[in-house]
């Protein structure tokens, strides 16, 4: 699941298809996007026709109008099992939560234990680029990210889902540092549980059931402090300018997707390293993971992004990978419950003026066992107010 992949080495990730794009921005290190879009992802927009409860409610009561029609009586089933415990302090949605491991970077030793994430906030083991990195090509230990995570959530959906700032927390979340720099960042990782369709050069599918793994977070106070205190922003290092580029927005929430308009939003890099699970890999994919464990990856053409109320949404669409990537990513699928993976993001230093390299975030991520997913997105109760089980996070993100 973008486990790395060298030039030389990644077949399962570099194959070429139809509808390329040349490769952008410079890959001259092999920090390329291997997980590629085909041109089907300018229909990226798609993934905001997630179901919601109102929409579920006045299905049920078109339904009864009209008994003859036909309708996913599934999702009302599930919108139904919620409704019904609406105000008893809980829901059967707070199994959205993955449970924080305490022990923090220790590495698990039993694979059977339950899935969790713990807290990187020093950003421990990833290397980006370094303030000279155009002349020696050297990567240096980023230093500690920028926001910190706080909670991750999971939800298994039959649609692709977006827009988590209004899904779950109704355009209430987070502030802005000085008007400009949003205090709250979520990752939505988008994965598709269906085969890819069409073959590897024809037009295939991208939309359908899937997963979604969010990971809430929240500036760090190294880097609030650093904004406040700095008077003039010109006066601030290259990564934090570059940082001000990429979360500012106009606040509409008006989706931004390939080719961005924001020109630096297609230099968005995810970081996957398998810590510890590798003999659980199928050989050609632990021979690309031991050739580019922890080598960052493009998301430019596969990524979405929100900015609304203090917050900046990321949205990773595998989706819309590309079919050798898919098949790549559906093969490791079936062992995600046995890796432990540290996960991190970057935005790309292009020159030296916007390098060194930070991360935006990062964490370990404990044993993905994605298929025991119970909530799905259909159950989010109709009121933020009542959903009890998000009290504590988003105390997390004030």
């Amino acid at each position: 699941m973008g486990c790395g992949a060298s030039k030389q080495s990644a077949p399962i990730a570099t194959a070429p298809h139809e509808g390329d794009h040349p490769a952008s921005p410079s890959s001259d290190d092999g920090d390329y996007e291997f997980f590629d879009a085909r041109d089907d992802a300018l229909s990226l927009p798609s993934f905001m026709r997630a179901k919601s409860l109102n929409r579920l409610k006045s299905m049920e009561e078109d339904r009864m109008d009209h008994p003859s029609k036909t309708l996913r009586v599934s999702s009302i089933n599930r919108w139904r099992s919620v409704s019904d415990k609406i105000g008893d302090g809980e829901s059967e949605m707070s199994k959205c939560v993955v449970p924080l491991y305490e022990g923090g970077m220790e590495t698990l030793a039993d694979e059977n234990s339950a899935a969790s994430w713990s807290k990187n906030p020093d950003g421990v083991g990833f290397k980006l680029r370094g303030q000279s990195y155009k002349k020696d090509k050297k990567k240096v230990p980023s230093e500690a990210p920028f926001y910190d995570v706080k909670a991750v959530l999971a939800f298994k959906s039959d649609e692709k889902v977006g827009d988590w700032i209004k899904n779950i927390f109704a355009d209430d979340l987070g502030t802005k540092i000085k008007g400009e720099v949003p205090t709250v960042l979520i990752i939505n990782i988008m994965v598709p549980d269906y085969k890819p369709t069409g073959g590897y050069f024809a037009k295939k599918e991208n939309q359908g059931p899937g997963h979604n793994v969010v990971l809430l977070c929240k500036i760090s106070d190294f880097a609030r402090e650093k904004f406040e205190k700095t008077a003039n922003w010109d006066d601030l290092p290259a990564d934090y300018k570059l940082l001000i580029r990429y979360v500012k927005g106009d606040g509409t929430g008006k989706v931004d997707t390939f080719p961005h308009e924001m020109a630096v939003r297609r230099q968005t890099k995810m970081v996957v390293m398998v810590v510890t699970g590798h003999q659980h890999l199928p050989w050609i994919v632990r021979q690309a993971v031991n050739h580019g464990n922890g080598k960052p990856f493009m998301v430019n053409r596969t990524s979405s992004y929100i900015e609304r109320s203090g917050a900046l949404e990321v949205n990773v669409d595998a989706h819309n990978f590309s079919n050798v990537a898919l098949n790549g990513l559906r093969t490791v699928h079936t062992s995600l419950g046995k890796l432990i993976l540290d996960v991190g993001a970057t935005v790309q230093g292009e020159d030296e003026s916007e390098l060194p390299e930070r991360l935006l975030f990062s964490c370990r991520i404990n044993y993905a066992k994605i298929e025991l997913i119970e909530a799905h997105v259909d159950m989010l109760e109709e009121y933020p107010s009542d959903r009890a089980w998000l009290n504590a996070i988003r105390e997390r993100l004030t």
